[in-house]
Protein backbone atom coordinates (compact mmCIF):
# COMPACT_ATOMS: atom_id res chain seq x y z
CA UNK A 1 0.00 0.00 0.00
CA UNK A 2 1.07 3.42 -0.97
CA UNK A 3 2.00 6.02 1.82
CA UNK A 4 -1.02 8.23 0.62
CA UNK A 5 -3.66 5.00 0.91
CA UNK A 6 -2.60 4.75 4.24
CA UNK A 7 -2.81 8.26 5.11
CA UNK A 8 -6.47 7.89 3.63
CA UNK A 9 -7.00 5.29 5.84
CA UNK A 10 -5.66 6.75 8.41
CA UNK A 11 -8.41 9.99 8.61
CA UNK A 12 -10.90 7.44 7.83
CA UNK A 13 -10.50 4.62 10.45
CA UNK A 14 -13.06 3.89 13.18
CA UNK A 15 -14.01 1.11 15.39
CA UNK A 16 -16.82 -0.96 15.99
CA UNK A 17 -18.06 -3.82 18.25
CA UNK A 18 -17.25 -7.95 17.58
CA UNK A 19 -21.03 -8.27 17.89
CA UNK A 20 -22.13 -5.39 16.09
CA UNK A 21 -23.75 -3.03 18.94
CA UNK A 22 -21.66 0.15 17.85
CA UNK A 23 -19.31 1.26 14.99
CA UNK A 24 -18.31 4.70 13.86
CA UNK A 25 -16.08 4.68 17.35
CA UNK A 26 -12.69 6.96 17.31
CA UNK A 27 -9.79 5.37 18.41
CA UNK A 28 -9.87 7.63 21.31
CA UNK A 29 -12.83 6.47 22.88
CA UNK A 30 -12.12 2.56 21.66
CA UNK A 31 -8.80 3.11 23.28
CA UNK A 32 -9.83 4.72 26.78
CA UNK A 33 -12.50 2.51 27.30
CA UNK A 34 -11.71 -1.10 26.63
CA UNK A 35 -14.92 -3.21 26.30
CA UNK A 36 -17.64 -1.95 23.56
CA UNK A 37 -20.74 -1.22 25.53
CA UNK A 38 -22.72 -4.39 23.93
CA UNK A 39 -19.69 -6.29 25.95
CA UNK A 40 -17.88 -7.14 22.67
CA UNK A 41 -14.44 -6.36 21.77
CA UNK A 42 -13.69 -2.98 19.61
CA UNK A 43 -12.43 -3.92 16.40
CA UNK A 44 -11.00 -1.36 13.14
CA UNK A 45 -13.04 -0.80 10.34
CA UNK A 46 -10.35 -2.14 7.88
CA UNK A 47 -7.21 -3.43 8.00
CA UNK A 48 -4.55 -2.06 5.45
CA UNK A 49 -2.65 -4.32 3.41
CA UNK A 50 0.55 -3.37 2.53
CA UNK A 51 2.46 -3.52 -0.44
CA UNK A 52 6.10 -5.57 -0.80
CA UNK A 53 7.58 -2.49 -1.63
CA UNK A 54 6.18 -0.75 1.42
CA UNK A 55 7.30 -4.08 3.67
CA UNK A 56 11.04 -3.56 2.30
CA UNK A 57 11.02 -0.26 2.92
CA UNK A 58 10.13 -0.88 6.64
CA UNK A 59 12.81 -3.61 7.67
CA UNK A 60 15.27 -0.86 7.39
CA UNK A 61 13.76 1.20 10.19
CA UNK A 62 13.88 1.56 13.46
CA UNK A 63 11.72 -0.29 16.43
CA UNK A 64 9.70 3.18 16.64
CA UNK A 65 9.84 4.10 13.25
CA UNK A 66 8.69 0.81 12.40
CA UNK A 67 6.01 1.00 14.87
CA UNK A 68 4.80 4.66 13.38
CA UNK A 69 4.04 2.96 10.01
CA UNK A 70 2.30 0.01 10.94
CA UNK A 71 -0.06 1.61 13.59
CA UNK A 72 -0.46 5.05 12.26
CA UNK A 73 -3.40 4.20 10.17
CA UNK A 74 -5.35 3.00 13.03
CA UNK A 75 -4.90 6.39 15.33
CA UNK A 76 -6.56 8.15 12.62
CA UNK A 77 -6.69 11.78 13.82
CA UNK A 78 -6.81 11.41 17.57
CA UNK A 79 -3.18 11.92 17.74
CA UNK A 80 -0.99 13.41 15.14
CA UNK A 81 2.01 11.89 13.42
CA UNK A 82 4.45 14.42 15.77
CA UNK A 83 2.79 13.46 19.26
CA UNK A 84 2.60 9.74 17.75
CA UNK A 85 6.24 9.53 16.73
CA UNK A 86 7.18 11.60 20.42
CA UNK A 87 4.89 8.36 22.46
CA UNK A 88 6.79 6.13 20.28
CA UNK A 89 10.16 7.29 20.84
CA UNK A 90 9.37 7.88 25.02
CA UNK A 91 7.95 3.96 25.16
CA UNK A 92 11.13 2.49 23.59
CA UNK A 93 13.30 4.95 25.54
CA UNK A 94 13.06 2.49 28.24
CA UNK A 95 14.43 -0.74 26.12
CA UNK A 96 18.28 -1.14 25.60
CA UNK A 97 18.89 -0.34 22.03
CA UNK A 98 17.82 -3.26 20.39
CA UNK A 99 14.34 -3.15 21.46
CA UNK A 100 13.55 -7.12 20.34
CA UNK A 101 16.90 -9.38 19.53
CA UNK A 102 16.69 -12.28 17.55
CA UNK A 103 18.64 -15.28 18.48
CA UNK A 104 19.94 -18.38 16.99
CA UNK A 105 18.82 -21.24 19.37
CA UNK A 106 19.69 -24.84 17.75
CA UNK A 107 18.20 -24.39 14.29
CA UNK A 108 15.26 -22.44 15.68
CA UNK A 109 14.86 -18.46 15.41
CA UNK A 110 14.20 -16.83 19.33
CA UNK A 111 12.95 -13.59 19.81
CA UNK A 112 13.11 -12.13 22.62
CA UNK A 113 10.63 -9.67 23.74
CA UNK A 114 10.90 -9.51 27.38
CA UNK A 115 13.96 -6.66 27.14
CA UNK A 116 11.29 -3.92 28.66
CA UNK A 117 11.38 -2.78 32.24
CA UNK A 118 8.96 -5.59 33.64
CA UNK A 119 10.83 -7.94 31.46
CA UNK A 120 7.93 -9.34 29.44
CA UNK A 121 6.52 -9.10 26.44
CA UNK A 122 3.60 -7.12 27.89
CA UNK A 123 6.31 -4.49 28.12
CA UNK A 124 6.01 -3.87 24.45
CA UNK A 125 2.27 -2.63 24.23
CA UNK A 126 1.79 -1.36 27.93
CA UNK A 127 4.34 1.41 28.07
CA UNK A 128 2.80 2.57 24.89
CA UNK A 129 -0.90 2.23 25.58
CA UNK A 130 -0.73 3.95 29.10
CA UNK A 131 1.10 6.74 27.11
CA UNK A 132 -2.19 6.64 25.12
CA UNK A 133 -3.78 7.50 27.90
CA UNK A 134 -1.74 9.78 29.44
CA UNK A 135 -1.99 12.08 26.08
CA UNK A 136 -5.48 11.84 26.50
CA UNK A 137 -5.67 13.07 29.83
CA UNK A 138 -3.73 15.87 29.04
CA UNK A 139 -5.67 17.06 26.17
CA UNK A 140 -9.24 16.62 27.65
CA UNK A 141 -8.84 16.95 31.41
CA UNK A 142 -10.25 13.74 31.77
CA UNK A 143 -9.71 11.03 34.41
CA UNK A 144 -8.46 7.20 33.19
CA UNK A 145 -8.94 4.58 36.03
CA UNK A 146 -7.45 1.48 35.00
CA UNK A 147 -8.94 -1.61 36.09
CA UNK A 148 -6.44 -4.63 35.51
CA UNK A 149 -6.89 -8.29 36.80
CA UNK A 150 -3.52 -10.07 35.87
CA UNK A 151 -2.10 -13.69 35.80
CA UNK A 152 1.48 -12.39 36.39
CA UNK A 153 2.64 -10.25 33.73
CA UNK A 154 0.30 -7.32 32.92
CA UNK A 155 0.04 -6.17 36.50
CA UNK A 156 3.42 -5.31 36.82
CA UNK A 157 3.92 -3.74 32.94
CA UNK A 158 1.09 -1.76 33.50
CA UNK A 159 1.81 -0.62 37.10
CA UNK A 160 5.10 0.53 36.14
CA UNK A 161 4.03 2.56 32.84
CA UNK A 162 1.61 4.36 34.79
CA UNK A 163 4.17 5.08 37.56
CA UNK A 164 6.22 6.87 34.85
CA UNK A 165 3.32 9.01 34.05
CA UNK A 166 3.80 12.70 35.02
CA UNK A 167 0.17 13.59 35.68
CA UNK A 168 -1.85 12.16 38.58
CA UNK A 169 -5.27 11.74 36.01
CA UNK A 170 -4.49 8.28 35.37
CA UNK A 171 -4.44 5.47 37.82
CA UNK A 172 -4.54 1.98 38.24
CA UNK A 173 -6.55 -0.39 40.54
CA UNK A 174 -4.30 -3.66 39.68
CA UNK A 175 -5.98 -7.55 40.93
CA UNK A 176 -3.46 -10.78 41.04
CA UNK A 177 -4.63 -14.31 42.00
CA UNK A 178 -3.16 -15.08 45.46
CA UNK A 179 -0.68 -17.45 45.49
CA UNK A 180 -1.06 -17.37 41.23
CA UNK A 181 2.01 -15.52 40.44
CA UNK A 182 5.31 -15.70 41.12
CA UNK A 183 7.33 -14.00 44.06
CA UNK A 184 8.92 -11.40 42.26
CA UNK A 185 5.52 -10.58 40.03
CA UNK A 186 4.09 -9.88 43.12
CA UNK A 187 6.61 -7.60 44.24
CA UNK A 188 6.79 -5.79 40.89
CA UNK A 189 3.45 -4.95 41.65
CA UNK A 190 3.52 -4.22 45.92
CA UNK A 191 6.59 -2.62 45.65
CA UNK A 192 5.20 0.33 43.23
CA UNK A 193 5.91 3.95 44.61
CA UNK A 194 3.41 5.73 42.89
CA UNK A 195 -0.09 7.43 44.41
CA UNK A 196 -1.60 6.36 41.34
CA UNK A 197 -1.53 2.69 41.69
CA UNK A 198 -2.96 -0.03 44.13
CA UNK A 199 -2.83 -3.58 44.33
CA UNK A 200 -4.91 -6.26 45.70
CA UNK A 201 -5.03 -10.10 45.76
CA UNK A 202 -7.78 -12.08 45.43
CA UNK A 203 -8.81 -15.85 46.42
CA UNK A 204 -9.71 -17.55 42.77
CA UNK A 205 -8.38 -18.27 39.52
CA UNK A 206 -6.54 -15.98 36.36
CA UNK A 207 -9.86 -14.80 35.27
CA UNK A 208 -12.01 -15.13 38.01
CA UNK A 209 -12.16 -11.03 38.85
CA UNK A 210 -13.08 -10.37 34.80
CA UNK A 211 -16.50 -10.71 35.33
CA UNK A 212 -16.65 -7.73 38.21
CA UNK A 213 -14.30 -5.71 35.78
CA UNK A 214 -16.44 -6.27 32.86
CA UNK A 215 -19.48 -5.46 35.17
CA UNK A 216 -18.34 -1.72 36.49
CA UNK A 217 -17.16 -1.20 33.01
CA UNK A 218 -20.37 -1.74 31.49
CA UNK A 219 -22.33 0.56 34.22
CA UNK A 220 -22.37 3.77 32.01
CA UNK A 221 -22.94 6.07 34.85
CA UNK A 222 -20.07 5.15 37.03
CA UNK A 223 -17.74 4.12 34.17
CA UNK A 224 -18.34 7.99 33.08
CA UNK A 225 -17.84 8.80 36.21
CA UNK A 226 -14.41 7.60 36.91
CA UNK A 227 -12.97 6.86 33.35
CA UNK A 228 -13.00 3.49 34.04
CA UNK A 229 -11.19 1.00 31.27
CA UNK A 230 -9.52 -1.54 30.91
CA UNK A 231 -5.66 -2.65 29.81
CA UNK A 232 -6.29 -5.62 29.66
CA UNK A 233 -5.54 -7.05 25.92
CA UNK A 234 -9.15 -6.99 24.74
CA UNK A 235 -8.58 -3.23 24.29
CA UNK A 236 -8.00 -3.26 21.04
CA UNK A 237 -4.75 -0.98 21.15
CA UNK A 238 -3.24 -4.09 22.67
CA UNK A 239 -2.90 -6.57 19.70
CA UNK A 240 -2.46 -3.66 17.72
CA UNK A 241 0.54 -2.29 19.24
CA UNK A 242 1.72 -5.92 19.14
CA UNK A 243 1.40 -6.90 15.64
CA UNK A 244 4.71 -4.13 15.39
CA UNK A 245 6.89 -6.88 16.98
CA UNK A 246 5.64 -9.25 14.37
CA UNK A 247 6.77 -7.20 11.55
CA UNK A 248 10.31 -6.91 13.42
CA UNK A 249 10.77 -10.12 14.13
CA UNK A 250 9.74 -11.57 10.74
CA UNK A 251 12.20 -8.83 9.20
CA UNK A 252 14.73 -10.16 11.50
CA UNK A 253 14.34 -14.11 11.20
CA UNK A 254 14.06 -13.41 7.65
CA UNK A 255 17.50 -11.54 7.05
CA UNK A 256 19.15 -13.83 9.57
CA UNK A 257 18.57 -17.25 8.16
CA UNK A 258 20.37 -15.71 4.67
CA UNK A 259 16.83 -15.99 3.26
CA UNK A 260 15.74 -13.53 0.22
CA UNK A 261 13.80 -11.10 1.79
CA UNK A 262 12.60 -9.75 -1.24
CA UNK A 263 10.69 -13.10 -2.13
CA UNK A 264 9.11 -12.92 1.71
CA UNK A 265 9.48 -16.59 2.58
CA UNK A 266 6.58 -17.70 5.12
CA UNK A 267 7.48 -17.46 8.66
CA UNK A 268 5.87 -19.95 11.30
CA UNK A 269 5.47 -18.63 14.68
CA UNK A 270 5.73 -20.63 18.12
CA UNK A 271 4.11 -19.10 20.97
CA UNK A 272 2.90 -19.76 24.82
CA UNK A 273 -0.64 -18.43 24.59
CA UNK A 274 -3.11 -16.80 27.26
CA UNK A 275 -5.88 -14.24 26.68
CA UNK A 276 -4.48 -14.18 23.08
CA UNK A 277 -3.39 -10.68 22.71
CA UNK A 278 -0.46 -11.92 21.63
CA UNK A 279 -1.87 -14.26 18.96
CA UNK A 280 -4.37 -11.61 18.14
CA UNK A 281 -1.21 -9.17 17.19
CA UNK A 282 0.21 -11.63 14.77
CA UNK A 283 -2.91 -12.24 12.85
CA UNK A 284 -3.34 -8.15 12.58
CA UNK A 285 0.50 -8.44 11.37
CA UNK A 286 -0.54 -11.71 8.95
CA UNK A 287 -4.01 -9.49 7.44
CA UNK A 288 -1.68 -6.63 7.11
CA UNK A 289 1.01 -8.65 4.80
CA UNK A 290 3.21 -10.28 6.97
CA UNK A 291 3.62 -13.97 5.39
CA UNK A 292 3.26 -15.69 8.41
CA UNK A 293 2.24 -19.22 7.59
CA UNK A 294 1.35 -20.81 10.67
CA UNK A 295 0.50 -20.33 14.26
CA UNK A 296 1.33 -22.56 17.04
CA UNK A 297 -0.37 -21.87 20.28
CA UNK A 298 1.83 -23.31 23.47
CA UNK A 299 -1.06 -24.23 26.07
CA UNK A 300 -0.34 -25.45 29.52
CA UNK A 301 -3.11 -27.60 31.12
CA UNK A 302 -5.32 -25.05 31.80
CA UNK A 303 -6.10 -25.83 27.99
CA UNK A 304 -9.27 -24.04 26.34
CA UNK A 305 -6.99 -22.60 23.29
CA UNK A 306 -5.92 -26.20 22.68
CA UNK A 307 -9.04 -28.12 22.67
CA UNK A 308 -10.83 -25.30 20.40
CA UNK A 309 -7.72 -25.28 17.97
CA UNK A 310 -7.67 -29.31 17.89
CA UNK A 311 -11.54 -30.42 18.13
CA UNK A 312 -13.74 -27.15 17.99
CA UNK A 313 -14.33 -27.15 21.81
CA UNK A 314 -14.56 -23.88 23.52
CA UNK A 315 -15.54 -24.86 26.55
CA UNK A 316 -14.63 -23.21 29.86
CA UNK A 317 -13.33 -26.01 32.42
CA UNK A 318 -14.90 -26.27 35.72
CA UNK A 319 -12.02 -25.06 37.61
CA UNK A 320 -8.39 -23.50 37.25
CA UNK A 321 -5.39 -25.64 37.71
CA UNK A 322 -1.95 -24.31 38.97
CA UNK A 323 1.00 -24.27 37.00
CA UNK A 324 4.69 -23.31 36.88
CA UNK A 325 3.35 -20.98 33.62
CA UNK A 326 0.74 -19.35 35.22
CA UNK A 327 1.00 -16.37 33.40
CA UNK A 328 -1.08 -17.94 30.84
CA UNK A 329 -3.43 -19.94 33.19
CA UNK A 330 -7.25 -18.81 31.27
CA UNK A 331 -10.40 -20.76 31.28
CA UNK A 332 -11.97 -17.87 28.52
CA UNK A 333 -9.54 -15.93 26.61
CA UNK A 334 -10.60 -13.18 25.16
CA UNK A 335 -9.03 -12.46 22.23
CA UNK A 336 -10.38 -15.38 20.78
CA UNK A 337 -13.80 -13.88 19.54
CA UNK A 338 -11.05 -11.33 18.14
CA UNK A 339 -9.97 -14.86 16.18
CA UNK A 340 -13.65 -15.85 15.23
CA UNK A 341 -14.33 -12.58 14.23
CA UNK A 342 -12.16 -12.10 11.55
CA UNK A 343 -12.03 -16.16 10.44
CA UNK A 344 -16.25 -16.18 10.04
CA UNK A 345 -16.63 -13.88 7.99
CA UNK A 346 -16.86 -10.69 9.91
CA UNK A 347 -20.10 -11.41 11.24
CA UNK A 348 -21.11 -9.77 14.31
CA UNK A 349 -24.68 -11.35 14.36
CA UNK A 350 -22.78 -15.11 14.39
CA UNK A 351 -20.20 -13.72 16.92
CA UNK A 352 -23.11 -12.25 19.10
CA UNK A 353 -25.04 -15.65 19.03
CA UNK A 354 -21.61 -17.86 19.70
CA UNK A 355 -20.44 -15.47 23.20
CA UNK A 356 -23.99 -15.27 24.19
CA UNK A 357 -23.89 -18.92 24.18
CA UNK A 358 -20.56 -19.30 25.39
CA UNK A 359 -21.62 -16.45 28.47
CA UNK A 360 -24.48 -17.91 29.51
CA UNK A 361 -23.81 -22.05 29.27
CA UNK A 362 -19.97 -21.88 28.55
CA UNK A 363 -19.83 -23.75 25.82
CA UNK A 364 -19.68 -23.46 22.12
CA UNK A 365 -18.80 -26.15 19.87
CA UNK A 366 -17.32 -25.07 15.99
CA UNK A 367 -18.91 -26.48 12.99
CA UNK A 368 -16.72 -28.71 11.10
CA UNK A 369 -16.46 -25.87 8.50
CA UNK A 370 -15.04 -23.43 11.14
CA UNK A 371 -12.95 -25.57 12.47
CA UNK A 372 -11.16 -26.28 9.10
CA UNK A 373 -10.61 -22.56 8.92
CA UNK A 374 -9.41 -22.02 11.97
CA UNK A 375 -6.89 -25.38 11.52
CA UNK A 376 -5.96 -23.70 8.39
CA UNK A 377 -4.16 -20.54 10.29
CA UNK A 378 -3.58 -22.20 13.53
CA UNK A 379 -2.31 -24.98 15.56
CA UNK A 380 -1.37 -25.97 19.08
CA UNK A 381 -0.17 -28.67 21.98
CA UNK A 382 -0.89 -29.11 25.12
CA UNK A 383 2.85 -29.30 27.40
CA UNK A 384 2.09 -30.59 31.28
CA UNK A 385 4.54 -29.21 34.01
CA UNK A 386 6.63 -31.68 33.56
CA UNK A 387 7.01 -31.58 30.08
CA UNK A 388 7.76 -27.87 30.52
CA UNK A 389 10.57 -28.30 33.89
CA UNK A 390 12.06 -30.81 31.95
CA UNK A 391 12.31 -28.56 28.26
CA UNK A 392 13.83 -25.62 30.47
CA UNK A 393 16.64 -28.05 31.82
CA UNK A 394 17.10 -29.29 27.83
CA UNK A 395 17.17 -26.27 26.45
CA UNK A 396 20.13 -25.39 29.23
CA UNK A 397 22.13 -28.12 28.66
CA UNK A 398 21.79 -28.48 24.89
CA UNK A 399 22.61 -24.61 24.22
CA UNK A 400 23.71 -22.73 27.64
CA UNK A 401 20.51 -20.83 26.98
CA UNK A 402 18.13 -20.49 30.07
CA UNK A 403 14.23 -19.92 29.66
CA UNK A 404 11.48 -18.79 31.29
CA UNK A 405 8.44 -21.52 32.09
CA UNK A 406 5.85 -19.98 29.48
CA UNK A 407 8.73 -19.71 26.69
CA UNK A 408 9.27 -23.10 27.55
CA UNK A 409 6.03 -24.41 26.77
CA UNK A 410 6.31 -22.65 23.38
CA UNK A 411 9.74 -24.83 22.90
CA UNK A 412 8.09 -27.79 23.65
CA UNK A 413 5.34 -27.21 21.01
CA UNK A 414 7.68 -26.64 18.77
CA UNK A 415 9.15 -29.73 19.57
CA UNK A 416 5.40 -31.52 19.23
CA UNK A 417 4.83 -30.44 15.75
CA UNK A 418 8.63 -31.64 14.79
CA UNK A 419 9.93 -27.80 14.59
CA UNK A 420 13.72 -27.98 15.35
CA UNK A 421 14.81 -30.98 14.38
CA UNK A 422 18.13 -31.80 12.08
CA UNK A 423 17.51 -30.80 8.82
CA UNK A 424 14.77 -29.55 9.01
CA UNK A 425 14.35 -26.42 6.41
CA UNK A 426 10.97 -24.65 7.65
CA UNK A 427 11.55 -21.45 8.96
CA UNK A 428 10.35 -21.46 12.60
CA UNK A 429 10.74 -18.73 15.04
CA UNK A 430 9.77 -18.86 19.08
CA UNK A 431 8.04 -16.22 20.99
CA UNK A 432 9.97 -15.73 24.40
CA UNK A 433 7.56 -13.98 26.16
CA UNK A 434 9.29 -13.69 29.75
CA UNK A 435 12.92 -13.74 31.32
CA UNK A 436 13.82 -16.26 33.32
CA UNK A 437 14.50 -13.62 36.18
CA UNK A 438 11.34 -13.74 36.95
CA UNK A 439 10.34 -17.31 38.10
CA UNK A 440 13.20 -18.61 40.11
CA UNK A 441 11.21 -21.32 41.84
CA UNK A 442 10.79 -22.79 38.45
CA UNK A 443 13.83 -22.37 36.91
CA UNK A 444 15.95 -23.56 39.74
CA UNK A 445 13.57 -26.86 39.90
CA UNK A 446 14.86 -27.10 36.41
CA UNK A 447 18.44 -26.37 35.88
CA UNK A 448 19.67 -26.79 39.24
CA UNK A 449 20.70 -24.27 42.56
CA UNK A 450 24.30 -23.79 41.02
CA UNK A 451 23.06 -22.81 37.43
CA UNK A 452 19.96 -20.43 39.02
CA UNK A 453 22.93 -18.92 41.11
CA UNK A 454 25.38 -18.34 38.25
CA UNK A 455 22.91 -16.21 36.27
CA UNK A 456 21.53 -14.35 39.29
CA UNK A 457 25.28 -13.60 39.89
CA UNK A 458 25.57 -12.44 35.45
CA UNK A 459 25.22 -9.34 33.71
CA UNK A 460 22.06 -11.10 32.44
CA UNK A 461 20.03 -10.92 35.96
CA UNK A 462 18.02 -7.47 36.27
CA UNK A 463 18.92 -5.38 39.43
CA UNK A 464 15.70 -4.08 39.52
CA UNK A 465 13.81 -7.81 40.09
CA UNK A 466 16.61 -8.25 43.44
CA UNK A 467 14.60 -7.32 45.85
CA UNK A 468 16.58 -7.81 48.88
CA UNK A 469 14.65 -5.25 51.02
CA UNK A 470 11.23 -5.37 51.25
CA UNK A 471 8.75 -5.40 53.75
CA UNK A 472 6.40 -7.43 55.77
CA UNK A 473 3.51 -5.89 53.76
CA UNK A 474 4.69 -6.40 50.38
CA UNK A 475 5.23 -9.54 50.50
CA UNK A 476 2.13 -10.64 52.33
CA UNK A 477 -0.70 -8.12 51.27
CA UNK A 478 -4.00 -8.12 52.90
CA UNK A 479 -6.53 -10.18 50.94
CA UNK A 480 -9.96 -8.29 50.95
CA UNK A 481 -11.32 -10.42 48.12
CA UNK A 482 -11.96 -13.93 49.34
CA UNK A 483 -13.49 -16.82 47.74
CA UNK A 484 -17.07 -18.38 48.53
CA UNK A 485 -18.17 -21.62 47.84
CA UNK A 486 -20.13 -20.33 44.58
CA UNK A 487 -18.04 -17.95 42.28
CA UNK A 488 -20.77 -16.02 41.42
CA UNK A 489 -21.37 -14.90 44.89
CA UNK A 490 -17.97 -13.95 45.35
CA UNK A 491 -18.07 -12.39 42.34
CA UNK A 492 -20.75 -10.25 43.59
CA UNK A 493 -19.09 -9.22 46.68
CA UNK A 494 -16.19 -8.10 44.62
CA UNK A 495 -17.92 -6.07 42.56
CA UNK A 496 -19.39 -3.63 45.47
CA UNK A 497 -15.83 -4.03 47.04
CA UNK A 498 -14.12 -2.72 43.78
CA UNK A 499 -17.06 0.21 43.09
CA UNK A 500 -16.19 1.17 46.92
CA UNK A 501 -12.59 1.10 46.58
CA UNK A 502 -12.95 2.92 42.93
CA UNK A 503 -14.43 5.87 44.58
CA UNK A 504 -11.57 6.16 47.71
CA UNK A 505 -8.70 5.80 45.27
CA UNK A 506 -9.93 8.54 42.96
CA UNK A 507 -11.03 10.87 46.54
CA UNK A 508 -7.41 10.30 47.15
Amino acid sequence: MRTGVLQRAKRLMTYRSTRGGCEGVSFATAVTTGYAPDGGLYVPDTVPVVSKESLLQWSKLSYADLAFEVLKPYVGEDISDETLRQLLRASYSVFPDEVVPVKDVGTLKVAELFKGPTHCFKDLSMQLLIRFLGHFSEATGKRHTIVVSTTGDTGPAAVDAVSRLAGKNTKIHCFYPHGHVSRTQMLQMTTAESDCVRVEPFEGGGDDMDAPIKRIQQDTAFAAKHGIMGCNSYNVARPLIQAVHYFWVYFRSVSSSGRDLAALPPLTVVLPVGALGNLAGGLYARKMGIPLQKFVGGCNVNDITFRVITSGEFHRADRMLKTVSDAINIQVPYNWERIMYYHFGEDPRLIKEMMTTMENTQKVTLTADQLAEIQRVYASARVTDEETLATIKHVYEAHGYLICPHTAVAFNAAKQRGYGEAGATELVTVLATASPCKFQEAVEKSVGAAAWKQFKASAEYPDNVRFESVSDAQLHPRIRYKSQPRLEDAQAEWEQLLRQQVEQLNSA
